[in-house]
């Protein structure tokens, strides 16, 4: 049928016969069906009803094995009843009318009674038994035994007779009762038995499943659909915080909700933050394309005071011209920013302590009140991009005398050292301190994120991711020392001259 296979035809579109035979032919081949899309709330109603089963088949086992029990025990009970109704009977004689019906309400076909030195023959078969009785002896049997004898009874050929043999509620210990009975009627209220709990067991499973299944639903499914709709809403616009409302439970969904609305809020921001970002750098790409221009300029009026016959002018001329040459550099460096690469780095050998000087005298030149001191070694070279270092060292150095210039005026003069260790043969730490009011707690974890909060005025929160993207294109890594109770030490890790570029570890 085109139903079945999932081909429907209508007066404008026909259904392609060649189409639907090849999808009945896949569906023979396959041997599958449609695939049939089964949502939480029915995979939880099914699990619950096959649960509930499961619980009511392990209660079943010794519920069907005590009915065989009580089965046999009934038919004893009526064979000793039966047997006291011959007692008080004339001669100890009932009619065989009588006895006939006796046998059919139990369902019994002889019953003998006795002890271990006689027994005696209570009512005898209306007619021969055809086959030989199998015995079974409910003196000494146990629940094991009961048990596996319901196989043998639901796998025994038709038209087999048991032979119970079973104490009796009167008489000595030693007496006995012995009932002749067809297994089929045995068989035949197991069957009956099983089917009435099959469909008790159903019944219950289904109520028993509807109402978990209901609370399911309404306590976790009916939830977790509010924060996937409110998942997929905010993934079509990330940028547009979406308007989520927690429920204000305190179990694992609420902290769920919550944490969907802190995600939310974080990525919003991000988006928000990247997207200034662009503009801004869009922006900056504009104004270092002009200011490229206008220090091309300053070169070359800088030239020009090279050619001075004063000797203050010939002396702070060259100082003037690498200043140019870096701001010219940085200029072209930014008209990059916008790209994905990271900066390329030109790794030369290099000595820090010349390095370190230039950045603190440009670090600190907006602020000449705070003291510095280069305590590096003559003799320590290190293995980076100089242009990147010295831009590297004057951030650091430019934050911290921000930092010391907007403390109280009572404060104790402010002071910078650049100095350096050598951690082993191939590492170095460079130490950039000072004795500032330090870096606040609250700052401290996002310190070298874009645009993170700062509390120097007028910074904008670029230095230092600046810094760490110049340290990471090094192959170095730079961090603040959390351990300093006054002022702030930052720490550069660089790699030490003489080692090569693969040894750089990450």
């Amino acid at each position: 049928m085109k139903q079945e296979i999932g081909l429907q035809g209508t007066e404008d579109a026909p259904v392609d016969p060649d189409r639907l035979h090849s999808a009945q032919a896949d569906v023979k081949m396959t041997g599958r069906l449609p695939n049939v899309k089964i949502g939480l709330m029915e995979r939880l109603l099914i699990l619950t009803v096959a649960f509930v089963l499961v619980a009511e088949f392990l209660i079943f086992l010794p519920s069907i094995t005590k009915f065989r029990s009580d089965w046999f025990a009934e038919r004893v009970q009526a064979a000793e009843i039966a047997a006291t109704a011959l007692e008080i009977a004339p001669d100890r004689k009932v009619s065989q009318e009588l006895s006939a019906r006796l046998l059919n309400e139990t369902q019994l076909l002889a019953v003998a009674m006795g002890d271990e030195e006689m027994w005696e023959q209570v009512f005898s078969p209306p007619m021969p038994i055809a086959s030989m009785p199998v015995t079974m002896d409910l003196r000494d049997e146990t629940w094991f035994d009961a048990f596996f004898c319901l196989f043998a009874h639901a796998t025994a050929k038709d038209g087999r007779i048991l032979q119970v043999i079973s104490h009796t509620d009167s008489g000595t210990e030693d007496s006995y009762i012995d009932i002749i009975v067809p297994e089929e009627a045995l068989r035949s209220d197991l069957l009956e038995y099983s089917i009435n709990i099959l469909l008790i067991s159903l019944l219950i499973s289904a109520i028993v499943g509807s109402f978990i299944a209901w609370s399911l639903y309404h306590l976790v499914v009916k939830p977790m659909m509010k924060i996937t709709n409110a998942v997929a809403d905010f993934g079509e616009a990330p940028e547009r915080l979406a308007a989520f409302k927690p429920s204000g439970r305190d179990d694992e969904i609420g902290k769920a909700e919550l944490a969907l609305v802190d995600m939310q809020s974080a990525v919003s921001n991000s988006f928000r933050q990247n997207k200034r970002l662009a503009e801004l750098g869009e922006a900056v790409a504009k104004i270092s394309h002009d200011l490229r221009n206008s220090l091309s300029v300053a070169r070359l009026a800088s030239d020009s005071l090279m050619r001075s016959e004063d000797p203050r002018v010939q002396s702070a001329a060259p100082r003037l011209e690498r200043a140019i040459e870096r701001a010219i550099g940085l200029a072209e460096a930014t008209l990059q920013y916008g790209k994905a690469d990271a900066p390329k780095a030109h790794m030369v050998t290099v000595e820090l302590r010349n390095i370190a000087e230039d950045a603190l005298l440009e670090g600190v030149a907006a602020n000449p009140e705070v003291d510095w001191l280069n305590d590096v070694d003559e003799e320590v070279q290190v293995y980076a991009d100089p242009e990147m270092l010295h831009r590297l060292l004057a951030n650091l150095v430019r934050n911290a005398g921000q930092a010391i210039a907007q403390q109280e005026a009572d404060a104790e003069p402010g002071l910078i050292r650049i100095g350096a260790e050598i951690i082993d043969d191939t590492w170095i730490q460079i130490l950039v301190e000072d004795n500032g009011p330090g870096v606040p707690e609250k700052v401290k974890t996002k310190i070298f994120q874009p645009f993170s909060t700062s509390e120097n005025k007028g910074g904008s929160g670029l230095g230092l991711a600046i810094t760490r993207e110049l340290a990471l294109a090094m192959g170095g890594e730079v961090a603040l020392d959390e351990t300093v109770e006054k002022g702030a030490v930052f720490k550069l890790k660089l790699q030490l001259a003489g080692v090569s570029s693969g040894e750089i570890s990450s």
